[in-house]
């Protein structure tokens, strides 16, 4: 008696997973591409400080170190204009 509830618990699970499924597919297809957000050099220095800051490693100049080996060398000639 179990066998054919379980069964048709399990087909029911399959035909909503399915149907999930292709709706994801189909939500995905019909989506336009996201464009980047344009950054200024400046902008993407402070987003590189940041980042180097949330890394947890305050207490032992890990951020400092951070920004030296990452940051500034990719960085180092920002200036306002762009």
């Amino acid at each position: 008696m179990t066998a054919p509830l379980v069964a048709s618990s399990l087909r029911k699970f399959s035909l909503l997973a399915l149907a999930l499924g292709i709706a994801a597919a189909a939500t995905l297809l019909i989506a336009p591409p996201a464009e980047a957000k344009r950054m200024t050099c400046l902008q993407k220095y402070h987003g590189c400080q940041t980042r180097c800051l949330r890394s947890g490693e305050l207490a032992s100049n890990g951020w400092y170190n951070c920004l030296n080996r990452t940051c500034n060398p990719q960085f180092d000639n920002c200036s306002g204009t762009r």
